[in-house]
């Protein structure tokens, strides 16, 4: 990736935030999930525990160190106290506030796949199948023609795990089983 100007890559994170946390696109349930920017020097924007995507402004974003939230993710299961310290060391600025918890997702979303900017919404019509009694069912096959071309031939499906270091964990393993 070609390193964006720090403020560049701020700036479209924000806009992003407050594009997905409309309510009337229904991406987000109370303005909850995360959205973050890779600015290409090994660093990238991650939304901060506690901030709405519908009005949240450069203040509710943390800069983090891809490198240092992988080593954390290639070490040794973490305990609450843990993770909470492995963020707050990730910080390329110590006075920025505390990265989210689904920090860890968004670095190994950068790192094994690519991406460059991650939105992780909690779609609403995507929580009421997941919710339901059906769970992912409905999702183990095809649900539209061109499924199998964006998606490849299955899907691949992660149990609910608490938000964090360990769904990031399950992710990481499935990415590189079905990648």
């Amino acid at each position: 990736m070609v390193i964006m100007a720090i403020t560049e890559v701020l700036e479209q994170v924000i806009w992003l935030s407050h594009e997905i946390g409309k309510e009337k696109r229904q991406m987000v349930i109370l303005g909850e999930g995360n959205v973050s920017g890779n600015i290409g020097d090994g660093t990238f924007w991650v939304k901060a525990s506690g901030y709405n995507l519908t009005s949240i402004g450069k203040e509710g974003f943390s800069r983090v160190s891809i490198e240092k939230i992988l080593r954390f993710l290639d070490g040794k299961a973490l305990s609450q106290e843990e993770v909470s310290d492995a963020l707050k060391s990730s910080l390329i600025e110590a006075n920025h506030p505390k990265p989210s918890v689904e920090t860890f997702l968004h670095a190994l979303c950068m790192h094994e796949c690519g991406a460059n900017f991650i939105a992780h919404t909690h779609a609403v019509s995507v929580n009421q199948i997941l919710c339901s009694q059906l769970g992912a069912t409905p999702f183990e096959g095809n649900i539209c023609p061109d499924q199998i071309v964006v998606c490849g031939a299955a899907p691949a499906i992660v149990p609910y795990i608490d938000p964090g270091f360990h769904l990031a964990i399950a992710i990481r393993d499935e990415f590189r089983r079905y990648l």
